[in-house]
Order: structure tokens, then C-alpha cells, then sequence
């Protein structure tokens, strides 16, 4: 297991289940969920840790938040999917959550891609995402309003939830030799 989190299995399985599920079938990750989450992970940390432990979460806490809030603000993910990447920073620390953060990147936009490639819009996306870019080039002024098909969301809890899973047993990022 990687960063020594071998008594976490439960409770992360347990927290990426729930997720899913109600992504799944809701379409959201519920505050109940992810806050409660976060509170029981910041006791067992303290518990466990003590005062330097409960530090290190809040730190990875802020790091995840860092990362992920912008592709909040882009629409990319949803409130309920910076929550639940919170809620692993709490649990397993910033290597574990770094390491979730990449490989539920890396799931949710292979599926994205076969999602577009099977729904027969990949060209139309890669249209629009070109002119999205080219308008980057643009001053200010000049920019046009690009926008993108939202009605075909894809519930990211089932990406960071088999990701939170598989990085309890393998580090990708070491794995890749980004980090140790």
C-alpha cells in the first residue's frame, strides 16, 4: 500500500461507494456525505496523529483545493467532486490525494473521449475547443463566447472513486517517478 494508509481501506471504500452510488443515481455528491466524511477523517487523524497530523490534512486540504477550485470555476467539476477529492486529502494525506487527483484526471478523460466518440460528438467538441483556444490568442475585447454541450455530464464520483481504491495499493505518480 502506498504512504502507509493500510487502515484506511475500509473507510475510503466505504466513502468512494457512497459517492458513486449517489452520483450514479442522483447525479450530485451530497454535503452530508463529504462533510461528515471530512469531520470523522479529521477526528481519526488527530486521534491517530495527534496536533502534526491534523496540520498535514488541513494542508492537503488547501493543496487540493488549490487544484481543483479552478476546474470548479471552468465547470469542469462539480462542487460535490472538489468536495469528495477533499475528503481523500483528509483521509490519506497529499501524496494519496495528488495521486487520486491524477489518475481520476486521467479516467474521467478517457471516458469523456469515448463518451464524445460514442454520442458522435467529438468533432463538434473539438470544434469548439479549438475556437476556445484560439480565443485565448484574442485581446479581452475581442473574445467571443464559446460554449459546450452540458447535457451529457459524466458523474466523476465513479473516476475518483475507482481511483481512490486503486491508489490505496499503487502510487501512479511514483509508479511514473514524479514523486517518491
Amino acid at each position: 500500500m502506498s504512504g502507509g494508509i493500510e487502515g484506511l481501506v475500509f473507510p475510503i471504500i466505504l466513502i468512494s461507494s457512497i459517492a458513486i452510488l449517489t452520483d450514479l443515481v442522483r447525479g450530485k455528491i451530497h454535503n452530508k456525505l463529504t462533510y461528515s466524511a471530512t469531520l470523522i477523517g479529521l477526528i481519526h487523524v488527530t486521534a491517530t496523529l495527534g496536533p502534526s497530523g491534523l496540520g498535514t490534512s488541513l494542508l492537503s486540504v488547501c493543496g487540493v483545493l488549490l487544484l481543483f477550485l479552478p476546474l470548479y470555476y471552468l465547470k469542469v467539476l462539480g462542487a460535490g467532486d472538489v468536495k469528495l477529492m477533499a475528503v481523500f486529502a483528509v483521509w490519506g494525506g497529499w501524496s494519496y490525494a495528488l495521486n487520486v487527483a491524477f489518475l481520476s484526471l486521467l479516467f474521467g478523460g478517457i471516458f469523456a473521449v469515448i463518451n464524445l466518440i460514442y454520442r458522435r460528438r467529438f468533432m463538434d467538441f473539438h470544434f469548439r475547443l479549438r475556437a476556445g483556444m484560439a480565443n485565448l490568442l484574442k485581446s479581452p475585447d475581442r473574445r467571443e463566447r464559446v460554449t459546450f454541450d452540458s447535457t451529457h455530464r459524466f458523474p466523476f464520483a465513479l473516476a475518483m472513486g475507482g481511483a481512490s481504491v486503486i491508489c490505496l495499493y499503487f502510487s501512479p505518480l511514483a509508479y511514473l517517478g514524479v514523486m517518491k
